[in-house]
């Protein structure tokens, strides 16, 4: 006999009848209880959860060498980014672009040469499969000036754009890690995320029936309730402009580990921040992850931090099986709250940034880079008296540890020189 024959089904009107005496009287609403059946009652407004989630190796070529990558491939990424540089035969040698996902990265200066050699070589490997992606809007954003000029700039993202589409490699690409890594709210996030590729949406003028492969980028913290829910109200938004705008779209979300999540000091405790990231990441349902080494601060290197952050999205695949469960968080009412409520804050943000003319109009009139140094400024103050708690940053240091070098000469120098280089992207 089934253990679950013992319990007798009920339907939804037997669960309200029974839940209204309850209460007696009272209004029965998602406020007030959690209703089993309002998932099954109601139309998911979520996409379909991934059925291939790519474990992604970041490498920038300046410093990265044939080994480093082919390592990376051995330890189990399915997928590449590679960027600031120009292709280079020796770089990617051996490196099976076939049966994986590769995708490069163009920054705004030297575009002209270094994205023709990259037409070159994918006119030269065939039938692959990835994507171009040039955000010129994000090279603005980081440096506060373009790189020529506004016009000269988004012109050449327009005519980046259509030459990838004649290689079927084309992409609408959104680096939406520097609002995360910035500090902004999860809200302000993913506003700013989707005024940014509202931006490029403007651009495009086609009537194509095919989809147009939008691939966003952001930054996961560890506030794990508050990133799902994130990530999620983020997809929600987006597929939102995109129906607005009658434009169908073949969304992929990034999710990369916050780099102002991570603690600079005593290291080995960001392997738990990386793999509440990754958790995150994977149940909210993000296509591709890109885990950031557990050493990213230190200058001491572990030789194994590669193969750490690789296997730690690799144990969450195999052990928990969250990629094999249709929609891992059905049911989850207070999930379901939170997505609704950041939703609700970020569209009305949007909305609010397009009346005032768009992303980079707002970004310029409301001094987004004043704002965030504001909030750069709270959250030091947090973190040097303690009441922002990051375990071993300033709760918990193991300040024995003699393999780690800190440059700064004391603690509220390095939470400074933290917050100087992670969190100040805006100013």
């Amino acid at each position: 006999m089934s253990f679950w024959s013992e319990f007798n089904a009920s339907s939804q009107e037997e669960w309200n009848a029974k839940i209204a005496k309850d209460l007696k009287g009272k209004e029965l609403s998602r406020n007030t209880i959690c209703d089993p059946f309002i998932f099954q009652s109601t139309k998911s407004t979520q996409s379909k959860f991934p059925e291939n989630i790519f474990l992604n190796g970041d490498f920038d070529l300046r410093y990265s060498s044939n080994e480093y990558i082919l390592n990376s491939l051995r330890y189990g990424v399915n997928a590449i980014t590679l960027k600031n540089g120009a292709y280079h035969e020796k770089l990617l040698k051996n490196v099976m672009h076939e049966i994986i996902a590769t995708h490069i990265e163009f920054s705004s200066k030297d575009l002209i040469q270094t994205k023709e050699s990259w037409y070159a070589w994918k006119n030269k490997i065939g039938n692959v499969s990835g994507s171009f992606r040039f955000d010129p809007i994000a090279y603005y954003i980081k440096n506060g000036k373009w790189e020529s000029s506004k016009d000269d700039d988004l012109n050449n993202w327009i005519d980046s754009y259509k030459e990838a589409a004649v290689l079927d490699f084309e992409s609408v690409f959104v680096d939406g890690t520097i609002y995360g890594n910035a500090a902004f709210s999860p809200s302000f996030q993913i506003a700013f995320i989707a005024a940014h590729l509202n931006e490029y949406l403007e651009l495009i003028k086609s009537d194509a029936k095919t989809a147009i492969k939008v691939i966003v980028k952001h930054a996961v913290g560890v506030n794990y309730f508050l990133e799902i829910a994130k990530l999620r109200a983020l997809r929600n938004v987006l597929q939102s402009i995109a129906h607005h705008r009658k434009i169908n779209i073949e969304l992929i979300i990034e999710s990369e580990t916050s780099k102002t999540a991570l603690s600079p000091i005593d290291v080995d405790t960001n392997l738990i921040r990386i793999t509440t990231t990754a958790m995150a990441s994977f149940v909210g349902g993000s296509n591709i992850i890109s885990n950031i080494p557990h050493d990213y601060f230190s200058e001491t290197k572990d030789k194994n931090a590669q193969r750490l952050a690789i296997n730690i999205s690799h144990i969450i695949q195999e052990e928990s099986k969250v990629n094999e469960i249709s929609d891992p968080l059905k049911g989850s009412h207070v999930i379901e709250e939170l997505t609704d409520l950041l939703k609700n804050e970020s569209w009305n943000l949007f909305k609010n940034i397009e009346k005032k003319g768009g992303w980079l109009n707002y970004y310029q009139s409301e001094n987004i880079a004043k704002v965030n140094k504001e909030n750069v400024q709270k959250r030091t103050e947090k973190i040097v008296s303690g009441d922002d708690s990051v375990i071993g940053f300033n709760k918990y240091r193991l300040s024995s540890d003699k393999n780690l070098k800190i440059t700064a000469k004391n603690y509220e120098a390095k939470v400074a020189e933290l917050v100087e280089l992670e969190l100040k992207k805006l100013i």
